[in-house]
């Protein structure tokens, strides 16, 4: 068995199955980004801070995917 298996044996989903969804969390991630960067408010307006709050958290959510992801086959 190679350690592929073994990851989708250790997390229940294969492992293009989860890089398919971290390319999902990235998208949402380039999503936000484009959305701060078009935003021509203030960088001190509330709105300028809810898009930048929603890319740290967005970028957080795929980066601790991504990490965990590898974490996991490494195991294997």
């Amino acid at each position: 068995m190679d350690e592929h298996e073994k990851y989708t044996q250790l997390t229940g989903k294969s492992w293009i199955a989860a890089v398919m969804e971290w390319q999902q969390l990235d998208q949402r991630v380039h999503e936000a980004a484009a959305q701060y960067i078009k935003d021509i408010t203030p960088h001190d307006s509330e709105e300028r801070k809810q898009l930048e709050t929603a890319l740290r958290a967005k970028h957080a959510e795929a980066d601790a995917y991504w990490k965990q992801m590898w974490e996991d086959l490494d195991r294997c």
